[in-house]
């Protein structure tokens, strides 16, 4: 097989990620001949799976032809009819897939109901495709499986790891290609988290615009966590039209309205609202992954109770000196208990690097306690 009709599948999946959810994101491409004759991808709900577009958007005689997909095939009757179906009723007599849905009403019987069917399975993928498939579908799982989102950190600092001077400057540490490239990280999950003093400090919008500036709508919703319902109502983050989700305890305190603004109260924790009760309130409107950018407190706390799968580091050749630290006191005593990282990647940006990877451990799933 052609690896390039398998690239296009990761492609057209990859382009879906930060768009679709609480769907998982699937790349679908349909050859014959040894021929691109068709593709698709997830859409967001009702809207097809990328099967099932692959299929309707053939022009071709589809008999007898081979269908590519970055994951098992949907097989049960939900928003949408089972891709099964349609790809069985297409003529496709052969599917070639990296991975299984972790879904349970799928997981393998996506491929039993093809097979049964007389379609030909091929699952012959490298280590590498699998990883990949996986990390499309990262949030996705994570949702499933533990009932809370994905979570990356993104953390820009000096070398001697500062987020600001004392007098809490912090525009502009890092250089405008690392800034752009931060913001594209944005297009790609489902939600932007930071606190009000974020807020109250930079008044960001949190938004991904393109190349003239113009905003993409992209992540759809922007969560703040701000305990006492200190937030401005002419903050920028309510100049674009994306949802707002604001975490209170106090929701009584914000009293205005905006258009897709909506203010959901918490149980109070510490003086601060409950991290373990947002993070299922969030699952459950199906935002399954979040890219936090905010200050100190909030990505200690994260890093504490062990929901972070996730670090970006933009790291400025510069010296700040002062206490503005990226991240405080997790609770590490002992140098063998510290966070290791694991499929670590280096990019140059300028004179910034940035250095991300997925926290190593194990252990680092949600615990109710």
């Amino acid at each position: 097989m052609n690896d390039n009709f398998i690239e296009r599948a990761f492609s057209l999946a990859e382009e879906g990620v930060g768009q679709v959810s609480p769907r998982p994101s699937v790349g679908a491409v349909i050859i014959k001949d040894n021929k691109l004759i068709s593709e698709g991808k997830t859409e967001p709900q009702p809207g097809n799976h990328a099967e099932v577009n692959a299929i309707n958007a053939c022009n071709e005689d589809i008999t007898n032809s081979t269908l590519i997909c970055t994951l098992e095939p949907h097989s049960y009757h939900g928003v949408s009819a089972p891709c099964t179906e349609a790809i069985i009723k297409s003529g496709i007599k052969k599917v070639i897939c990296p991975i299984e849905d972790p879904n349970p009403k799928v997981s393998g019987n996506g491929f039993r109901q093809l097979k049964l069917a007389g379609i030909e399975i091929e699952r012959n993928f490298s280590p590498q495709h699998i990883k990949r498939a996986k990390n499309i579908i990262e949030g996705f799982e994570k949702s499933l499986v533990h009932k809370i989102p994905f979570i990356s950190l993104k953390i820009a600092s000096s070398i001697d790891g500062k987020t600001s001077t004392n007098s809490n400057q912090s525009k502009w540490i890092t250089s405008e290609k690392s800034r752009e490239h931060g913001r594209l990280l944005r297009s790609k999950y489902d939600a932007v988290m930071t606190g009000i003093n974020t807020i109250e400090s930079d008044n960001p919008q949190l938004t991904f615009r393109d190349k003239n500036g113009n905003n993409t709508g992209y992540p759809r919703y922007k969560i703040v966590l701000d305990s006492n319902g200190k937030i401005n109502e002419k903050a920028k983050i309510f100049d674009s039209n994306e949802t707002t989700i604001i975490f209170t305890t106090k929701k009584n305190k914000i009293n205005f309205k905006k258009n897709n603004l909506e203010i959901i109260e918490v149980e109070k924790v510490d003086g601060r609202t409950n991290l373990i009760e947002i993070m299922k309130i969030i699952n459950n409107l199906g935002i399954h992954k979040i890219l936090v950018e905010s200050g100190n407190t909030i990505s200690t706390e994260l890093i504490k109770k062990k929901f972070v799968d996730k670090v970006y580091f933009f790291i400025a050749p510069k010296i700040i000196g002062g206490n503005k630290i990226s991240v405080g006191d997790i609770g590490i005593k002992n140098i063998q208990d510290i966070i290791r990282l694991r499929d670590i990647e280096y990019k140059y940006l300028d004179q910034d690097i940035l250095i991300s990877g997925y926290i190593k451990e194990k252990n680092n799933v949600f615990r109710n306690n």
